[in-house]
C-alpha cells in the first residue's frame, strides 16, 4: 500500500505542475538540477527512502535522459533502441499494469516492474540478446529454471514478470533493502557485485553504494555502469512525459 500511495502522490505533483518549458529546452544547468530533482523524488519512491546520489553518477542519468530524449519526435519506428519514445510507451501502457500488480504483490515497488522491462527489451517481446538472455525481462535460460519458468515462458510477459520480482525480492533481502544494488545485481550477478563490493572497500558502508561502485576504476564495465542510470532515465521521462513534450500519460497511472 505504502508504494501505491507515493504512486498517488507522484500523479497528483504532475498533475499540479504545468512547465513552460520542456526538458529539451532547458539549458545545460537547468536539465542538470531537474535530472536531480527527480532522481531523488523516485529514489524515495523506489527504494523508500531518498539517495544522495554522488554528482558523477547524477552526470550518468543525465547522459541516459538526453539520449532518451533525442529519440523522442523522430517517428522512427520498428528498430530496437532507436524508436521513437513515443512508440514504446505506447506498447509500455499495455503492460504496466500487469507489470507494477506482479512486483507489487511480491513487496518490490512497482516502478521498478514498469522500468525494468522498459530499458531491458523497451516492451519487446521477441527482444532476444547476444548472450542468450530473451523476453520482455531479459532472462537466461538458466535464471528463468532457477525461478521456476521454462525456456518458454521468459516471453511469457506475466510470468516472466512474477518471475523477475521474485528474483528482485530475493535480492533485496540479500542486500538489505538497497535497490540500487539489487537491480545491478540483476544484471551482473549477484556473486560479482558482492566481489565489487569487497574490492571497494567504502562502497558497503557508503550513502549510495552503487555511487561508490560506479566511480571506482575499473569495476564496472558501460553496461554496469550505465545500468542503474538508464532505470532512472527511463522512470524519468515515463512519469513526467509532459515535460519532455509526449502527450501520453505516465505509465504508472495506468492509462
Amino acid at each position: 500500500m505504502k508504494q501505491l500511495f507515493l504512486l498517488a502522490l507522484l500523479g497528483l505533483s504532475l498533475a499540479a505542475t504545468a512547465h513552460a518549458q520542456t526538458y529539451q529546452q532547458l539549458d545545460a544547468a537547468g536539465k542538470q538540477g531537474y535530472v536531480k530533482a527527480k532522481a531523488q523524488q523516485l529514489s524515495a519512491i523506489i527504494g523508500g527512502r531518498t539517495v544522495e546520489f554522488s554528482p558523477a553518477y547524477l552526470a550518468l542519468v543525465t547522459a541516459r535522459v538526453e539520449a532518451y530524449a533525442k529519440r523522442i519526435g523522430t517517428g522512427a519506428q520498428g528498430v530496437a533502441g532507436k524508436e521513437d519514445l513515443r512508440f514504446v510507451m505506447e506498447r509500455g501502457a499495455k503492460f504496466a499494469p500487469t507489470f507494477a500488480q506482479a512486483f507489487q504483490a511480491r513487496n518490490v515497488a512497482p516502478l521498478i516492474g514498469i522500468y525494468l522491462p522498459f530499458m531491458e527489451s523497451e516492451f519487446r517481446n521477441e527482444m532476444t540478446s547476444e548472450a542468450g538472455s530473451s523476453g520482455m525481462f531479459q532472462f537466461l535460460e538458466q535464471t528463468a529454471v532457477r525461478f521456476g519458468i521454462t525456456s518458454a515462458e521468459r516471453n511469457d510477459p506475466a510470468k516472466a514478470a512474477d518471475a523477475a520480482a521474485r528474483y528482485l525480492a530475493g535480492l533485496q533481502n540479500k542486500f538489505a533493502g538497497d535497490v540500487w544494488l539489487s537491480l545491478l545485481s540483476y544484471n551482473q550477478g549477484e556473486t560479482a557485485v558482492d566481489k565489487m563490493l569487497t574490492n571497494v572497500t567504502n562502497a558497503r558502508a557508503a550513502a549510495c553504494g552503487v555511487c561508490a561502485l560506479s566511480e571506482a576504476q575499473g569495476t564496472l564495465g558501460k553496461e554496469g555502469l550505465f545500468y542503474t542510470p538508464n532505470l532512472i532515465a527511463a522512470a524519468i521521462i515515463g512519469e513526467h512525459p509532459a515535460d519532455f513534450g509526449l502527450q501520453v500519460s505516465p505509465l504508472s497511472s495506468g492509462k
